[in-house]
């Protein structure tokens, strides 16, 4: 029985974020690769979605994997999530759901609670690091990346966090907002990065999740980590002219 308001229980040493669960493709693989999971999406025909996938494909699933349908904002309350025919592209704001479908019944409008980032560190087993957080919630993914600065202590930070591109968020060009997450990452102490594609992706993952040391720099085409300074100096680059997508990927010196 799935009790989503219980911290992970205390044997779980390696716990990651799916933030952005969709419909459960990543809290399924880093389960299955031995991953304690949170996993939080806006949508609540998702969530339960990845409920569903949960409990037929993780043994046990609720000792190890806590779900909810909480949608993630700068501050806790309530906001409109804009449902779509292509779940991919649901979202907080109409304007944009409405630019991907045709119709405008197509769209389902539902008030979800939101929470900040921070919220999730209480499902934390006491004294346990994160060990990955995966952001993917559509253009809002700057508000835990944000976040991490707030936390009280380096010792909460995740070893490894990747979030998806931003390319409008804040009104900002693609790369502005993304370069002064980088910076701000920077500062916290995630020296390296890798750019990740998502082109190719999806042999068992929504996001073709892998660890993140065997994850592929697209510039170098090796799973070797970048300084940060090197990425920025050549600058981030465009995905959209291939007809790719992508993550960055950065990690905790």
């Amino acid at each position: 029985m799935w009790d989503h308001a219980l911290p992970l229980p205390q044997h779980c040493a390696r716990v990651a974020f799916d933030i952005g669960t969709n419909n459960g493709a990543d809290t399924v693989a880093l389960a299955k690769r031995g991953f304690c999971v949170v996993g939080v999406d806006a949508n609540p025909v998702m969530i339960q979605l990845a409920q569903r996938n949960v409990a037929l494909k993780v043994a046990d699933f609720d000792s190890r994997v806590r779900l909810a349908n909480i949608g993630i904002s700068e501050s806790p309350g309530n906001l409109t999530f804009y449902g779509t025919s292509s779940k991919i592209h649901s979202r907080f704001g109409y304007a944009k759901a409405r630019s991907q479908v045709r119709k405008e019944t197509d769209i389902v409008a539902v008030r979800v609670s939101t929470q900040t980032c921070e919220w999730l560190w209480q499902y934390l087993p006491a004294g346990v690091r994160p060990y990955y957080m995966k952001v993917d919630i559509e253009e809002r993914h700057y508000a835990c990346i944000e976040a991490l600065a707030s936390l009280q202590g380096e010792h909460l930070l995740p070893s490894y966090v990747s979030w998806e591109l931003h390319e409008h968020a804040r009104g900002l060009p693609y790369p502005v907002l993304d370069t002064k997450l980088i910076t701000l990452m920077f500062g916290l102490g995630y020296r390296t990065m890798k750019i990740k594609s998502n082109k190719y992706a999806g042999s068992g993952g929504f996001s073709g999740v892998e660890g993140p040391e065997k994850v592929l720099d697209v510039t170098s085409n090796t799973s070797a980590w970048r300084s940060v300074p090197s990425v920025l100096a050549n600058g981030l680059g465009w995905p959209r002219q291939s007809g790719d997508w992508w993550d960055y990927c950065m990690k905790l010196a």
